[in-house]
């Protein structure tokens, strides 16, 4: 682009010809004459919009193919920068932070006391290696009985890979 400008400076100022200014600052001819004629693509902007939110899970290359499918003639890099104008992009995966949170259901409203509980596993390491899981019972209530249980088990694998669990001796734990 800057020499196209030196180019038509130079032919303003010396009055020379397009040609020579061309030589002089090394540009091609065809590209000083050359004039953008920009296209419309709003055919293919509805098109492809109409295919995306008829099938949500189709990504380019399906778009595309479909495009071809019904005569449109444009190349991949024309249909994927107008894809990426729409902002249609789809995500290969489903970031992990959010992916349990993706099929949680709302809370329920309590018909009564002692009718909400909650459950976990939680998991840890001993200092020799060996880990132990924990099933954590959480039973909302009122004060008269403890809010919080956990059943306790080991959990191991034997040599096919089975996960075991053996009660240990002290198999309730309350917090008080």
């Amino acid at each position: 682009m800057f020499r196209k400008q030196a180019a038509v400076w130079l032919q303003d100022q010396y009055r020379i010809s397009g040609r020579r200014a061309c030589r002089m600052v090394c540009l091609s001819s065809s590209m000083y004459y050359y004039r953008h004629q920009p296209r419309e693509d709003t055919n293919l902007r509805l098109r492809i919009r109409d295919i995306a939110l008829s099938r949500v899970r189709c990504g380019f290359w399906r778009i595309f193919v479909l495009l071809r499918r019904e005569g449109f003639t444009d190349n991949h890099k024309r249909v994927y920068r107008v894809y990426k104008e729409e902002g249609l992009n789809l995500r290969s995966k489903r970031p992990r932070r959010s992916r349990s949170a993706a099929h949680r259901l709302q809370r329920l409203d309590t018909p009564a006391i002692n009718r909400v509980w909650s459950m976990d596993f939680v998991q840890d390491a001993l200092f020799n290696g060996s880990r132990f899981r924990i099933l954590a019972i959480v039973r909302y209530s009122d004060d008269s009985t403890p809010p919080f249980r956990c059943k306790v088990h080991h959990f191991f694998c034997d040599k096919k890979g089975v996960s075991q669990s053996i009660p240990l001796a002290g198999d309730s734990v309350i917090q008080t």
